[in-house]
């Protein structure tokens, strides 16, 4: 489950590098807090997925001038080739990509993750949508994000 939550964070600070419709988002320190909405988990007791539900994560990531300029596809390529985007629209300071990823071998298989949400050069929240195969069944995560920039990197 981190794992997902580190590919849907990684996937949404890098993703506000793309200009879109002359809109830019600042490259610098950025901020992202994940809150799990909702766990939805086969053969889990209701105790763990309430566990999990409201479950915040908080990642920081230095944003380059560089990757910035550079947009999206590059950079998420931390999923070590893993993952790969069917859908990636971000345009009017709106969000909607739909990303793939194949499984490690470990207890989730294949995941699918659906985000959407709005922007602006300095800030973002998106809502996401994954959806993994696992031994048990179908597991299903919803998620909220909010993004904010803090400053230049340290």
């Amino acid at each position: 489950m981190d794992k997902a939550w580190k590919v849907v964070a990684g996937a949404a600070i890098l993703a506000l590098a793309t200009p879109a419709a002359g809109q830019t988002v600042k490259p610098g320190l950025w901020e992202y807090s994940g809150t799990m909405l909702n766990v939805d988990m086969p053969d889990a007791s209701p105790a763990m997925t309430q566990a999990l539900s409201g479950r915040t994560t908080s990642v920081k990531s230095c944003l380059t001038p560089q990757q910035a300029k550079s947009g999206p596809r590059v950079l998420f390529d931390q999923s070590g080739g893993k993952c790969a985007f069917s859908k990636f629209a971000m345009a009017k300071g709106k969000i909607d990509t739909t990303m793939s990823c194949k499984g490690s071998g470990g207890p989730t298989g294949d995941s699918t993750i659906t985000t959407t949400g709005s922007y602006t050069e300095t800030s973002y929240l998106t809502k996401s949508t994954i959806v993994s195969t696992t031994s048990g069944g179908k597991l299903t995560m919803v998620s909220e994000g909010r993004g904010k920039w803090l400053g230049p990197c340290k």
